[in-house]
């Protein structure tokens, strides 16, 4: 799986880490993935 370090929470703006991805899937556009937060706790799409 590919680092995602430079990713954010969409909803607090934490960062996200490759160790918080609970998820990752392949879509036609490339892949996505839901993360943990843990800076709020919500499961979330990281953006950036």
């Amino acid at each position: 799986m590919q680092s995602h370090d430079s990713t954010r929470c969409p909803t607090c703006g934490e960062s996200i880490r490759s160790c918080d991805v609970l998820i990752a899937y392949r879509t036609d556009d490339g892949t996505s993935r839901f993360a943990d937060c843990p800076g709020c706790g919500a499961v979330v799409h990281p953006v950036g």
